[in-house]
């Protein structure tokens, strides 16, 4: 069994406050998202969602014995399907488009969803840090994740959020298969509960946020464009009528 070693709680605050520091000094260095279709932070999405539930509250502790549960229940082909799915690719969804949808046929299409994470997490990291929530392996150490730990605030999910808005895009893509999408992005933000790293109302927040995320980039000349070109080659490669 996998143990941790626990921060004290009077730190654990200070803890996600110093991530968040280091995070802006690797965008100091380069290394942080640019934006493409969206200006950063342009949707306020704190604005948008609602709180997520307090530590201690009825919610958070219901939340928490759902995680246990899961816990408990994961088998190791769930927590292989949760690992692979740590990836925030399109081509995550070939389960769904097939074999053929992979990103040495479709380069146009990885190059749209690269953009789109960026945009993505420019909208979502101001909304984390608004309220700074706690990751439920730093509250509860019962909690004991199969995925690697991530050292951002937890809510809203950034996996979840990803996962939602490439179902979006794709079903606009391919609209034949838009009921199996989003039931594809849907698995694809569980797998972030399964796994540990995130609660329920962590998801529920990120498939919100995906839902004013792909409003903003359809309403974007830019974005048009490009989903037209990728949606096109997709269809192609497919084998689907234009």
């Amino acid at each position: 069994m996998k143990h941790h070693i626990r921060p004290p709680m009077r730190f654990l605050g200070l803890a996600v406050l110093l991530c968040g520091l280091l995070s802006g000094l690797l965008a100091g260095n380069g290394l942080a998202a640019k934006p493409h279709f969206l200006p950063a932070a342009s949707l306020d999405l704190a604005a948008v969602l609602p709180p997520p539930p307090a530590d201690g509250s009825p919610r958070n502790k219901a939340e928490l014995m759902e995680m246990l549960r899961l816990q408990r229940t994961r088998t190791p082909a769930m927590v292989a399907f949760a690992l692979a799915d740590v990836e925030r690719s399109p081509f995550r969804f070939a389960d769904v488009l097939g074999a053929a949808f992979n990103k040495q046929n479709l380069p146009g299409v990885e190059a749209l969803f690269a953009a789109i994470l960026e945009d993505a997490t420019l909208q979502i990291d101001p909304a984390k840090q608004r309220w700074n929530r706690l990751r439920p392996f730093l509250l509860d150490p019962m909690i004991e994740p199969c995925l690697p730990e991530p050292q951002s605030a937890s809510y809203p999910s950034g996996h979840s959020t990803f996962g939602h808005l490439a179902a979006i895009v794709l079903s606009a893509m391919v609209p034949e298969k838009a009921e199996a999408l989003a039931k594809r992005g849907e698995a694809f933000a569980r797998n972030r509960v399964i796994g540990g790293v995130h609660y329920p109302s962590d998801i529920a927040a990120g498939a919100q946020a995906a839902e004013a995320i792909a409003k903003a980039l359809f309403n974007n000349p830019e974005f048009q464009k490009a989903f037209q070109e990728a949606k096109a080659q997709t269809r192609q490669v497919l084998g689907l009528a234009p």
